[in-house]
């Protein structure tokens, strides 16, 4: 990779838009999905210029260290290629990026993609795993790692949002023991979308 390529990193974060769509377009041989959305977000990103070009190139930093092999680069272009004139896909991953919370998330999104692109999501549980990720704390989504079916305790309220975003389901209720207050409520368990994002995107 050229000097060039390796400064836009650097330049995207502290340059202007205006600058950072004027050398972009070399950019894109590295990243494909920087051409596939970059039409749809230039004519709405400079409402949070600052904010949404920092988690952009998070994104695009995660997609540039996650591919496996040349193998696992082909077959994202391919991914992307195949989605170039989808702009509903195109202005979802735009809207996506613009409303998240934390910029963290960015590797989230990278990971969906990039799993969308193996075969491992299909595209519908894809952009459905990106809508909920956007609908959840971020540090809710790192409970995932440790959950177990079942009473939450003093972590219900996490599971509760866990289950509204749609990575829980209700498992019916608990008695518990009398005495501990703890024991009793809610059963929560990992549904498929929450096995999936625990096992394949924050791993």
């Amino acid at each position: 990779m050229s000097n060039e390529k390796e400064d836009f990193f650097d330049f995207a974060k502290n340059g202007g838009l205006l600058e950072v769509f004027a050398v972009v377009s070399d950019f894109v041989t590295v990243v494909p999905i920087a051409s596939a959305i970059i039409n749809s977000a230039k004519y709405g990103i400079y409402l949070r210029e600052k904010i949404f070009l920092e988690k952009f190139v998070k994104l695009l930093e995660r997609l540039r260290s996650g591919f496996k092999d040349e193998a696992d680069s082909k077959r994202f272009q391919d991914f992307i290629q195949s989605n170039k004139s989808n702009d509903r896909f195109n202005t979802n991953i735009v809207i996506l990026i613009d409303r998240m919370d934390r910029i963290e998330k960015s590797d989230i999104i990278a990971n969906i993609l990039l799993e969308m692109s193996r075969g491992s999501l299909t595209y519908k549980e894809g952009m459905r795993l990106m809508s909920m990720v956007d609908r959840v704390y971020f540090e809710d989504l790192e409970y995932l790692k440790k959950f177990k079916d079942g009473v939450q305790r003093e972590n219900s309220l996490i599971a509760q949002n866990l289950m509204i975003a749609g990575f829980l389901s209700d498992g019916g209720l608990d008695g518990g023991d009398w005495d501990d207050p703890l024991s009793s409520g809610t059963i929560y368990v990992m549904n498929i979308y929450g096995e999936k994002m625990k096992d394949l995107i924050l791993k």
